[in-house]
């Protein structure tokens, strides 16, 4: 009995989150167009459902990695306090992942009104965005150590994340901003998509594991995300230069081949799997 009050009462707490999640999108811009019941209703504005729907997922995600933390509370009531309270701290992520999306991912585009005017290609770089916070957030709660170490590795997630992305945009002769930004490249977009969530498993693998002091879980995260990182880059590099002779990417996203752009995608986030999976570090 005690078994199924618990599994109900749990599920109820993700149902007052979803709430919450679902309150926070549609105000999240003053525009109705950017807004989930808009898209219920049958007008198919398919990247407002982007953002919504990886959100969600976001959420989902995130929380199955509190179920253990949680349990481990003295009593009943506590332990929902705490898994609520995990939940809040993740919609604050989710929210800060938009927030760092549109001002420093895509800075020089609105994207709810990106959105709001059907830009899928948008739509697609924010679900990826979401969905590596999640899966950041994940890497952060396994373990044991304080909440101020869960936090400040949450911090060094993105912060890499970020890094990485815009060092991307920043040595690629495509320039993504307008591609995505202003033209709607979905193959741009989902190039970017791979790129943001296969980068988000290498740190999580890089920032997941008990605290054994700030040094040692500095140094142990830095060299695991730099030999991932390293590794993801050469399959990458071998996948095009091996597999796909004679194929130049860049020009490929240019001419708007979404195609290409969707296998190029998974292979870097199964890459990022299999890596962090054998990742001695």
């Amino acid at each position: 009995m005690n078994q199924v009050l618990t599994y109900l009462a749990l599920l109820g707490v993700f149902a007052v989150l979803f709430v919450l999640g679902r309150v926070i999108l549609n105000r999240w811009s003053a525009a109705d167009s950017d807004n989930d019941s808009a898209v219920l209703m049958g007008a198919g504005n398919m990247a407002v459902a982007l953002r919504h729907g990886s959100f969600y997922m976001g959420l989902g995600i995130a929380l199955i990695s509190t179920i253990g933390m949680a349990n481990q509370a003295g009593s009943f009531a506590l332990m929902l306090a705490e898994e609520f309270g995990w939940g809040i701290g993740i919609l604050a992520a989710l929210c800060a992942s938009l927030w760092i999306n549109e001002k420093l991912v895509l800075p020089k585009v609105n994207n709810s009104e990106a959105l709001g005017a059907g830009n899928e290609a948008v739509g697609i770089v924010e679900a990826g965005s979401l969905l590596g916070t999640a899966f950041i957030m994940t890497g952060t709660m396994h373990g044991t150590g304080p909440i101020a170490a869960t936090v400040v590795f949450f911090v060094i997630g993105q912060v890499l994340m970020l890094a990485m992305v815009r060092l991307y945009d920043m040595i690629s002769p495509v320039d993504y901003q307008a591609e995505i930004g202003n033209k709607g490249n979905l193959a741009a977009s989902i190039l970017m998509f791979g790129k943001i969530v296969a980068i988000s498993l290498i740190i999580r693998n890089a920032i997941t594991g008990s605290s054994t002091g700030w040094v040692s879980d500095l140094t142990g995260s830095l060299l695991s995300f730099a030999v991932g990182f390293v590794a993801l880059a050469g399959v990458e590099y071998l996948v095009d230069k091996v597999l796909f002779p004679g194929v130049k990417i860049d020009e490929m996203v240019v001419a708007r081949k979404a195609a290409p752009m969707v296998l190029l995608a998974s292979i870097s986030i199964s890459t990022a799997l299999f890596v962090t999976a054998v990742s001695p570090y």
